[in-house]
Protein backbone atom coordinates (compact mmCIF):
# COMPACT_ATOMS: atom_id res chain seq x y z
CA UNK A 1 0.00 0.00 0.00
CA UNK A 2 2.78 2.57 0.47
CA UNK A 3 4.95 1.83 -3.00
CA UNK A 4 0.95 2.02 -4.09
CA UNK A 5 0.48 5.88 -3.01
CA UNK A 6 3.91 6.75 -3.55
CA UNK A 7 3.19 5.81 -7.17
CA UNK A 8 -0.30 7.41 -7.47
CA UNK A 9 1.65 10.38 -5.68
CA UNK A 10 4.01 10.75 -8.75
CA UNK A 11 1.59 10.38 -11.43
CA UNK A 12 -0.63 13.26 -9.91
CA UNK A 13 2.09 15.52 -10.35
CA UNK A 14 3.15 14.42 -13.98
CA UNK A 15 -0.48 14.58 -14.90
CA UNK A 16 -0.80 18.27 -13.76
CA UNK A 17 2.27 19.41 -15.06
CA UNK A 18 1.79 19.17 -18.46
CA UNK A 19 -0.88 20.72 -20.99
CA UNK A 20 -2.89 18.71 -23.37
CA UNK A 21 -0.11 19.88 -25.90
CA UNK A 22 2.50 18.26 -24.37
CA UNK A 23 1.21 15.00 -24.62
CA UNK A 24 1.21 14.52 -28.16
CA UNK A 25 4.58 15.72 -28.38
CA UNK A 26 6.67 13.98 -25.48
CA UNK A 27 6.47 10.49 -25.35
CA UNK A 28 7.55 10.44 -21.90
CA UNK A 29 5.56 12.67 -20.64
CA UNK A 30 2.52 10.69 -22.43
CA UNK A 31 3.54 7.29 -20.92
CA UNK A 32 3.78 9.05 -17.70
CA UNK A 33 -0.58 9.67 -17.68
CA UNK A 34 -3.34 7.80 -16.07
CA UNK A 35 -4.43 5.17 -18.23
CA UNK A 36 -7.85 6.67 -18.81
CA UNK A 37 -5.81 9.64 -19.97
CA UNK A 38 -4.20 8.28 -22.34
CA UNK A 39 -7.40 6.62 -23.18
CA UNK A 40 -9.21 10.06 -24.09
CA UNK A 41 -5.45 11.07 -25.98
CA UNK A 42 -5.78 7.75 -28.25
CA UNK A 43 -9.54 8.08 -28.66
CA UNK A 44 -9.72 11.25 -30.16
CA UNK A 45 -7.08 10.47 -32.49
CA UNK A 46 -8.90 7.47 -33.50
CA UNK A 47 -12.19 9.05 -33.78
CA UNK A 48 -10.72 12.32 -35.85
CA UNK A 49 -10.18 9.91 -39.12
CA UNK A 50 -13.20 7.26 -38.53
CA UNK A 51 -15.06 6.37 -41.35
CA UNK A 52 -10.96 5.95 -43.14
CA UNK A 53 -8.85 3.90 -43.62
CA UNK A 54 -5.18 3.16 -44.65
CA UNK A 55 -3.89 0.97 -47.19
CA UNK A 56 -2.61 -2.34 -48.02
CA UNK A 57 1.02 -2.72 -48.85
CA UNK A 58 2.10 -2.44 -52.31
CA UNK A 59 4.77 -4.70 -54.25
CA UNK A 60 7.85 -3.04 -53.12
CA UNK A 61 6.63 -2.96 -49.44
CA UNK A 62 5.97 -6.86 -49.30
CA UNK A 63 9.10 -7.06 -50.71
CA UNK A 64 11.01 -5.47 -48.07
CA UNK A 65 8.98 -6.89 -45.38
CA UNK A 66 10.88 -10.03 -47.01
CA UNK A 67 13.93 -8.67 -47.43
CA UNK A 68 14.99 -5.77 -45.79
CA UNK A 69 13.19 -4.52 -43.04
CA UNK A 70 14.14 -4.44 -39.87
CA UNK A 71 11.48 -6.06 -37.52
CA UNK A 72 13.72 -5.65 -34.33
CA UNK A 73 11.33 -2.62 -33.78
CA UNK A 74 8.17 -4.91 -33.94
CA UNK A 75 9.59 -5.94 -30.80
CA UNK A 76 11.79 -3.45 -28.92
CA UNK A 77 9.83 0.27 -29.86
CA UNK A 78 7.67 0.95 -27.03
CA UNK A 79 5.11 3.21 -27.73
CA UNK A 80 1.31 2.95 -28.57
CA UNK A 81 2.60 4.91 -32.28
CA UNK A 82 4.31 3.45 -35.01
CA UNK A 83 8.15 3.64 -35.18
CA UNK A 84 9.62 5.81 -38.03
CA UNK A 85 11.59 4.01 -40.49
CA UNK A 86 15.23 4.61 -42.29
CA UNK A 87 14.22 8.05 -44.08
CA UNK A 88 12.83 9.27 -41.26
CA UNK A 89 9.38 8.97 -41.71
CA UNK A 90 6.50 6.57 -40.33
CA UNK A 91 6.27 3.13 -41.09
CA UNK A 92 3.67 1.53 -43.24
CA UNK A 93 2.29 -1.47 -41.55
CA UNK A 94 2.95 -3.82 -44.33
CA UNK A 95 0.67 -6.49 -42.56
CA UNK A 96 -2.52 -6.15 -41.20
CA UNK A 97 -3.08 -2.60 -42.85
CA UNK A 98 -6.63 -2.37 -42.60
CA UNK A 99 -8.60 -3.03 -39.14
CA UNK A 100 -11.34 -1.79 -36.89
CA UNK A 101 -10.91 -0.60 -33.44
CA UNK A 102 -13.20 -0.80 -30.33
CA UNK A 103 -12.37 -0.36 -26.78
CA UNK A 104 -13.09 -3.36 -24.09
CA UNK A 105 -12.77 -4.13 -20.62
CA UNK A 106 -11.20 -7.40 -19.95
CA UNK A 107 -13.21 -9.02 -17.06
CA UNK A 108 -12.01 -11.60 -15.02
CA UNK A 109 -12.99 -15.12 -14.21
CA UNK A 110 -14.15 -15.73 -10.63
CA UNK A 111 -11.50 -18.61 -10.22
CA UNK A 112 -8.64 -17.00 -12.16
CA UNK A 113 -5.15 -17.07 -10.45
CA UNK A 114 -3.44 -15.32 -13.05
CA UNK A 115 -2.01 -12.03 -12.58
CA UNK A 116 -2.06 -7.76 -13.01
CA UNK A 117 -3.79 -7.32 -16.48
CA UNK A 118 -5.59 -10.57 -16.24
CA UNK A 119 -6.77 -9.38 -12.97
CA UNK A 120 -9.09 -7.07 -14.97
CA UNK A 121 -8.58 -3.81 -16.58
CA UNK A 122 -11.46 -1.37 -18.34
CA UNK A 123 -9.01 0.26 -20.44
CA UNK A 124 -7.84 -2.61 -23.36
CA UNK A 125 -8.27 -1.44 -26.83
CA UNK A 126 -9.39 -4.21 -29.23
CA UNK A 127 -8.17 -3.95 -33.34
CA UNK A 128 -9.30 -6.56 -35.75
CA UNK A 129 -8.18 -6.97 -38.88
CA UNK A 130 -6.63 -9.03 -41.89
CA UNK A 131 -2.81 -9.55 -42.52
CA UNK A 132 -2.97 -9.44 -46.36
CA UNK A 133 -5.58 -7.48 -48.99
CA UNK A 134 -8.23 -10.02 -49.39
CA UNK A 135 -8.09 -9.37 -52.73
CA UNK A 136 -4.90 -11.70 -52.50
CA UNK A 137 -7.40 -14.63 -52.27
CA UNK A 138 -7.06 -15.48 -48.70
CA UNK A 139 -8.87 -14.28 -45.34
CA UNK A 140 -6.49 -14.17 -42.50
CA UNK A 141 -8.33 -12.72 -39.69
CA UNK A 142 -5.97 -11.58 -36.67
CA UNK A 143 -6.13 -9.67 -33.31
CA UNK A 144 -4.15 -7.06 -31.49
CA UNK A 145 -4.97 -5.54 -27.97
CA UNK A 146 -3.74 -2.72 -26.12
CA UNK A 147 -3.85 -2.35 -22.07
CA UNK A 148 -3.47 0.90 -20.91
CA UNK A 149 -1.44 1.32 -17.68
CA UNK A 150 -0.92 4.33 -15.43
CA UNK A 151 2.52 5.94 -16.01
CA UNK A 152 4.11 3.06 -17.79
CA UNK A 153 3.89 1.94 -21.41
CA UNK A 154 1.03 -0.24 -22.82
CA UNK A 155 1.11 -4.10 -22.72
CA UNK A 156 0.14 -5.96 -25.89
CA UNK A 157 -0.35 -8.77 -27.70
CA UNK A 158 -1.80 -9.96 -30.74
CA UNK A 159 -3.34 -13.61 -31.93
CA UNK A 160 -4.19 -15.39 -35.18
CA UNK A 161 -5.79 -18.66 -35.83
CA UNK A 162 -3.13 -19.26 -38.71
CA UNK A 163 -0.74 -17.16 -41.34
CA UNK A 164 -2.32 -19.64 -43.83
CA UNK A 165 -5.41 -17.85 -43.53
CA UNK A 166 -8.86 -19.90 -44.14
CA UNK A 167 -11.54 -20.55 -47.17
CA UNK A 168 -14.48 -19.06 -45.40
CA UNK A 169 -14.72 -15.07 -44.94
CA UNK A 170 -16.07 -15.47 -41.37
CA UNK A 171 -13.98 -13.48 -39.15
CA UNK A 172 -15.16 -14.83 -36.49
CA UNK A 173 -15.02 -18.50 -37.74
CA UNK A 174 -12.46 -20.02 -35.83
CA UNK A 175 -10.30 -19.41 -32.09
CA UNK A 176 -7.50 -16.76 -32.14
CA UNK A 177 -4.30 -17.74 -30.49
CA UNK A 178 -1.08 -16.39 -28.93
CA UNK A 179 1.08 -19.36 -30.51
CA UNK A 180 0.10 -20.44 -33.68
CA UNK A 181 1.30 -23.48 -36.02
CA UNK A 182 4.20 -23.02 -38.11
CA UNK A 183 4.11 -22.10 -41.61
CA UNK A 184 3.74 -23.92 -44.45
CA UNK A 185 3.48 -22.33 -47.43
CA UNK A 186 7.18 -20.99 -49.14
CA UNK A 187 6.42 -16.89 -49.12
CA UNK A 188 5.00 -17.83 -45.43
CA UNK A 189 8.10 -20.03 -43.95
CA UNK A 190 10.45 -16.77 -45.95
CA UNK A 191 8.49 -14.34 -43.66
CA UNK A 192 8.73 -16.74 -40.50
CA UNK A 193 12.75 -16.78 -41.21
CA UNK A 194 12.72 -13.24 -41.27
CA UNK A 195 11.15 -13.27 -38.16
CA UNK A 196 13.07 -15.88 -36.29
CA UNK A 197 16.14 -13.56 -36.67
CA UNK A 198 14.82 -11.00 -34.27
CA UNK A 199 12.66 -13.64 -32.24
CA UNK A 200 13.75 -17.55 -32.32
CA UNK A 201 10.51 -17.83 -31.40
CA UNK A 202 8.64 -16.58 -34.47
CA UNK A 203 5.43 -18.39 -34.40
CA UNK A 204 4.07 -17.31 -30.58
CA UNK A 205 4.43 -14.13 -28.64
CA UNK A 206 4.72 -13.31 -24.82
CA UNK A 207 2.28 -12.67 -22.01
CA UNK A 208 4.77 -12.17 -19.34
CA UNK A 209 4.16 -8.45 -19.09
CA UNK A 210 1.00 -8.65 -18.71
CA UNK A 211 0.99 -10.22 -15.18
CA UNK A 212 3.74 -7.89 -13.53
CA UNK A 213 0.85 -5.29 -12.72
CA UNK A 214 -2.33 -4.20 -12.79
CA UNK A 215 -3.37 -1.28 -14.94
CA UNK A 216 -3.40 1.43 -11.53
CA UNK A 217 -0.17 0.08 -10.41
CA UNK A 218 -2.18 -0.89 -7.15
CA UNK A 219 -0.32 -4.84 -7.45
CA UNK A 220 3.05 -5.04 -8.90
CA UNK A 221 4.87 -8.43 -8.85
CA UNK A 222 8.23 -9.54 -9.32
CA UNK A 223 9.69 -12.47 -11.09
CA UNK A 224 8.48 -15.07 -8.34
CA UNK A 225 5.17 -13.62 -7.98
CA UNK A 226 3.56 -12.86 -11.44
CA UNK A 227 1.62 -15.64 -12.69
CA UNK A 228 0.89 -15.97 -16.61
CA UNK A 229 -0.53 -18.53 -19.04
CA UNK A 230 1.94 -19.79 -21.69
CA UNK A 231 -0.40 -18.99 -24.43
CA UNK A 232 -3.84 -17.74 -24.60
CA UNK A 233 -6.74 -18.97 -26.97
CA UNK A 234 -9.59 -16.43 -27.95
CA UNK A 235 -12.83 -18.00 -28.74
CA UNK A 236 -15.76 -15.96 -30.10
CA UNK A 237 -18.27 -15.44 -28.34
CA UNK A 238 -21.53 -17.67 -28.57
CA UNK A 239 -23.39 -14.98 -30.28
CA UNK A 240 -21.08 -13.33 -32.53
CA UNK A 241 -20.19 -17.26 -33.58
CA UNK A 242 -23.55 -17.65 -34.80
CA UNK A 243 -24.75 -14.23 -36.28
CA UNK A 244 -21.74 -14.76 -38.50
CA UNK A 245 -22.02 -18.22 -39.21
CA UNK A 246 -24.66 -17.68 -42.29
CA UNK A 247 -23.67 -13.99 -43.07
CA UNK A 248 -22.60 -13.73 -46.98
CA UNK A 249 -20.10 -10.77 -47.73
CA UNK A 250 -19.42 -10.39 -51.63
CA UNK A 251 -17.38 -7.46 -51.21
CA UNK A 252 -14.34 -8.13 -49.67
CA UNK A 253 -12.92 -4.90 -49.47
CA UNK A 254 -15.54 -4.02 -46.91
CA UNK A 255 -15.06 -7.02 -45.12
CA UNK A 256 -15.42 -5.19 -41.79
CA UNK A 257 -18.48 -3.19 -42.26
CA UNK A 258 -20.82 -6.11 -41.18
CA UNK A 259 -19.09 -6.32 -37.54
CA UNK A 260 -19.33 -2.55 -37.11
CA UNK A 261 -22.74 -2.41 -37.86
CA UNK A 262 -23.12 -5.43 -35.72
CA UNK A 263 -21.58 -4.51 -32.96
CA UNK A 264 -22.65 -2.84 -29.48
CA UNK A 265 -21.50 -1.35 -26.32
CA UNK A 266 -21.59 -4.56 -23.94
CA UNK A 267 -21.34 -7.09 -26.02
CA UNK A 268 -19.14 -10.32 -25.04
CA UNK A 269 -16.70 -10.75 -27.81
CA UNK A 270 -13.82 -13.24 -27.28
CA UNK A 271 -13.91 -15.40 -23.91
CA UNK A 272 -9.92 -15.91 -23.52
CA UNK A 273 -8.42 -19.49 -22.15
CA UNK A 274 -4.82 -20.20 -20.58
CA UNK A 275 -4.58 -23.12 -23.26
CA UNK A 276 -4.92 -24.09 -26.65
CA UNK A 277 -6.04 -27.77 -25.72
CA UNK A 278 -9.68 -27.72 -26.18
CA UNK A 279 -10.18 -30.59 -23.43
CA UNK A 280 -7.68 -28.95 -20.67
CA UNK A 281 -7.92 -25.02 -21.06
CA UNK A 282 -9.53 -23.20 -18.73
CA UNK A 283 -11.82 -19.53 -18.94
CA UNK A 284 -9.76 -17.10 -17.42
CA UNK A 285 -11.58 -13.66 -18.79
CA UNK A 286 -14.07 -12.47 -21.32
CA UNK A 287 -13.41 -9.32 -23.65
CA UNK A 288 -16.84 -6.74 -23.54
CA UNK A 289 -16.90 -3.73 -25.66
CA UNK A 290 -17.35 -0.69 -23.57
CA UNK A 291 -17.66 1.49 -27.60
CA UNK A 292 -18.88 0.38 -30.94
CA UNK A 293 -16.12 -1.16 -33.75
CA UNK A 294 -15.01 1.53 -36.07
CA UNK A 295 -12.43 2.06 -38.88
CA UNK A 296 -10.05 4.76 -38.28
CA UNK A 297 -7.01 5.62 -40.30
CA UNK A 298 -5.03 6.43 -36.93
CA UNK A 299 -5.63 3.24 -36.53
CA UNK A 300 -4.60 1.78 -39.63
CA UNK A 301 -1.74 4.05 -40.06
CA UNK A 302 0.03 5.43 -36.46
CA UNK A 303 -1.27 2.83 -33.88
CA UNK A 304 1.17 0.22 -33.11
CA UNK A 305 0.86 -2.72 -30.74
CA UNK A 306 4.23 -4.49 -30.28
CA UNK A 307 4.85 -7.79 -30.17
CA UNK A 308 6.65 -9.53 -26.74
CA UNK A 309 9.45 -11.74 -27.02
CA UNK A 310 9.07 -15.01 -26.02
CA UNK A 311 11.96 -17.27 -24.83
CA UNK A 312 12.36 -20.93 -24.09
CA UNK A 313 12.85 -19.72 -20.89
CA UNK A 314 9.48 -17.56 -20.59
CA UNK A 315 7.39 -20.27 -21.27
CA UNK A 316 8.47 -22.89 -18.71
CA UNK A 317 10.55 -21.31 -16.10
CA UNK A 318 8.33 -18.56 -15.49
CA UNK A 319 5.56 -19.78 -16.31
CA UNK A 320 3.82 -21.89 -13.25
CA UNK A 321 1.01 -23.19 -15.22
CA UNK A 322 2.68 -24.39 -18.35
Amino acid sequence: MHQFLINFILLLLINNSFSNEDFKLSSKSYEGLFAWKKKAILNKNIMNTENDTGRYSNFFEKIGLLTTQNLNNVFDHYSDEMYLNRFGKKMHKNIHSIGITSWAKFVPAADSKYTGIFEGTPYALIRLSLAIDPKDGVFTPGIAVKFLIDGKPSVNFVAMNSVEGQKSKNFFEKSFSTKIPAATSSTLKLLESRFKKFSSIANQVGLSELSEQTYDLSKIYDGTEKNYPAVIQLRPSERYTNHFKNLKNDDQSTWYQSIIDYSNIDDEIYDVYDSNDENSAKLIGTFILTSKMTTSKYGDETLFFRHEKVTKESITSKCPFH
